[in-house]
């Protein structure tokens, strides 16, 4: 238990934490989550879980499941981040806000993404973080060029562009690093979509692109890896080369199959959504990234059906539950969330992990679905689920 039988607890924690956020950085989403959970359950034990840093593996865990767009798991672990990070550490507040904000896009609520990052910039100039500053700029600026407003994300990348912190990010933890790969793509993005908007020439945003992938392959930094591909899979697109551009969003699918990267592809919007419909009915994919495909293709529908207030609840997101009178007594929101994790295969414990909460609490939920659903094993209470539309 490392930290934990030293009677250090804290040093588990954030050991955790940078372990899973260099993980991520290289692309390793699965094991990111599965280190968060183990310290989770490890720290379960402890008398005091609440102590210093204790919010860092949730942090972690909300990113790289958001990141998949597993939003069962990514709410209630950015909950229980929220009640242990305080802004006492300048640093930890302020990747809980860039991760709030990522969530809350994940989930379709762009006005909120919008106040976490205009919060990250008010903390950076009170606590004089110059790199939160130019990050919060580069974050509100990729927000802005989602919206349309390009000549708002002109100013804001720009500005971003010309801090100089770069020796400083030699210093700061995995978690800024992961941060700063997240918004690094900012001024090939507003190169992209000043072209887009003018009718200029994509040859110098195609060749800018070239190289830059180039780099990001070499550095093996797996979500910029991913998310250039994308852009220029769109440049490719818009300059009319329909069957080069298929190719790079195939290598980018390729990429984020393995660990089932979601987010990055749907931040990409409607281009992306009709593109990969596209491959889909042409049937041209392997085999082995159909699966991973029509999971992005449901994760776009998924953002758009999630409301503003569902990210401000403290339970998991899930569709509302179909009027049935078959039922005598209808499976809450947080039973029909375990429904669909054992619909997934899911252990007992891996449900618990998934949704931060205890073994016990989980057999609970079982014991009642079974009861209201009247069946009485796994496979039973699935099948009658499908039969009444609770779960897909």
């Amino acid at each position: 238990m490392g930290g934990f039988g030293a009677g250090y607890p804290y040093v588990a924690f954030l050991a955790t934490s940078d372990y899973a956020n260099v993980r991520m950085l290289r692309g390793a989403l699965r094991d990111a989550i599965n280190r968060c959970r183990k310290t989770i359950a490890d720290a379960g034990g402890l008398a005091e879980p609440a102590g210093p840093g204790f919010g860092l593996p949730y942090l972690t865990l909300a990113d790289a499941s958001a990141e998949r767009h597993e939003l069962a798991g990514a709410l209630p672990a950015l909950a229980e981040a929220t009640t242990r990070i305080t802004s006492s550490s300048a640093s930890s507040y302020v990747c809980l806000l860039f991760v709030s904000a990522r969530v809350a896009y994940s989930c379709g609520d762009k006005p909120a993404a919008l106040r976490y990052v205009r919060q990250g910039r008010f903390v950076a100039q009170q606590r004089n973080l110059p790199w939160a500053a130019a990050l919060s700029d580069a974050f509100e600026g990729q927000l802005m060029l989602a919206g349309g407003d390009i000549t708002a994300a002109t100013i804001l990348i720009e500005r971003s562009r010309s801090a100089s912190i770069a020796a400083e990010f030699g210093y700061l933890p995995p978690a800024v690093l992961l941060a700063a790969d997240h918004y690094t793509p900012a001024l090939l993005q507003l190169a992209l979509a000043q072209a887009l908007d003018t009718g200029a020439d994509l040859v110098a945003v195609l060749e800018q692109l070239g190289v830059a992938i180039e780099a990001a392959d070499r550095g093996n930094a797996y979500r910029l890896r991913i998310k250039l591909r994308l852009l220029r899979a769109r440049a490719l697109l818009a300059f009319g080369a329909e069957n080069a551009s298929m190719a790079e969003l195939v290598a980018a699918i390729a990429l984020g199959a393995p660990e089932q990267y979601c987010a990055v592809f749907v931040e990409e919007g409607q281009w992306l959504r009709e593109a990969l419909d596209r491959l889909l009915a042409e049937q041209i994919l392997k085999p082995e990234y159909v699966a991973h495909t029509e999971s992005l293709a449901e994760a776009f529908q998924g953002s758009e059906s999630v409301v503003t207030s569902s990210f401000k609840r403290s339970e998991p997101i899930s569709a509302p539950a179909p009027v049935s009178g078959a039922l005598p007594e209808p499976l809450s929101n947080r039973e029909i969330d375990v429904l669909g994790l054992m619909a997934e295969g899911q252990t007992n414990s891996e449900i618990a992990a998934t949704l931060v909460i205890a073994v016990s609490t989980v057999k609970s939920h079982i014991n009642n679905i079974f009861g209201k659903l009247g069946v009485a094993s796994r496979t039973q209470a699935i099948a009658r689920a499908r039969r009444l539309a609770l779960i897909d």
